[in-house]
Order: C-alpha cells, then sequence, then structure tokens
C-alpha cells in the first residue's frame, strides 16, 4: 500500500481541500482517506475519553470523511481519539485499511508511527505559531503547499 499523509500548520488551513484535491486528481488511484483529529481535554465533553473509528457512507454530508469520498475515495474513515492516545487506536485502523491500494491520512501525527511515500505540509501565507505536531514533523515533509493568498 502507498501512503501519502496531508499535514498542516495549523487548524482549519486546508488540509482537508489538499488530501481532497489530490484524491479528484488521481482519481484512478483507487483511494482510501483517513481523517484523524486528535481532541484534548476540552473537547472530551464532545468525544468523550474513548477513541472512535467510524467508516463514512454518506458523499453529501458534512465532514471532513465525506469530502474525501465526494472527491472520489473509495472507503473514507474519521478516526478521533484523545490527544496522546493514538497509539492505542492504531490496530484498529490498520486493521480498517488493510488491502488499500492507495491510502492519503489528512495528519501531522501519523508520522510518529510511520513513514509515508510522501508527506506534504500545508502551510497559511500569514506564517505565525506552528501546532506541535507540525513542529515535530516540519523537517520531515518532502513538499510545502502555500494556501490562501498572501
Amino acid at each position: 500500500m502507498k501512503t501519502v499523509v496531508v499535514g498542516g500548520a495549523a487548524r482549519d488551513i486546508g488540509k482537508t481541500a489538499v488530501a481532497a484535491g489530490l484524491i479528484a486528481a488521481l482519481a484512478h488511484r483507487d483511494w482510501t482517506a483517513v481523517k484523524i483529529t486528535q481532541f484534548g481535554a476540552g473537547e472530551r465533553a464532545v468525544y468523550g475519553d474513548a477513541w472512535r473509528l467510524e467508516e463514512e457512507r454518506d458523499r453529501g454530508a458534512q465532514t471532513d470523511s465525506s469530502r474525501f469520498l465526494a472527491a472520489g475515495a473509495r472507503r473514507s474513515f474519521w478516526l478521533r481519539v484523545p490527544a496522546g492516545k493514538l497509539a492505542e487506536a492504531l490496530p484498529a485502523l490498520r486493521q480498517a485499511v488493510a488491502g488499500a491500494e492507495n491510502l492519503v491520512i489528512e495528519s501531522n501525527s501519523i508520522l510518529g508511527f510511520l513513514r509515508p511515500e510522501l508527506y506534504l505540509m500545508v502551510l497559511g501565507p500569514a506564517g505565525g505559531d506552528l501546532k506541535e505536531s507540525a513542529k515535530e514533523f516540519f523537517d520531515r515533509a518532502d513538499a510545502y503547499i502555500l494556501v490562501g493568498e498572501a
């Protein structure tokens, strides 16, 4: 399985748009897509304390994982996990994507557990503070994609 990771310097910077664009541009590659969301203590009231892996089946839903399907991914998953607990969810994720021909994962933190064939880092024009996971893996990016207006 060939793996592409799309990470970003900050939240809401355009990682999903880049991943969906890649899927659409290379639709013949039979993509499986994964969105990984790590959440902190403040979001536990919404998500709880355990990780959840869900397969998206609705191309018209208002989620990032549905955007991957709408772009042409064969399958799409959303992994929500408490910050610092990604390792606990990886066996289930690996099982879910087993047999995928090509995999695109939206996440920086996954780089602590795998070496993709390609790692793309999405950057905004304003610079500013990088999130911790972006700082940790910044030098591993194969390419940087600048989005937005300068």
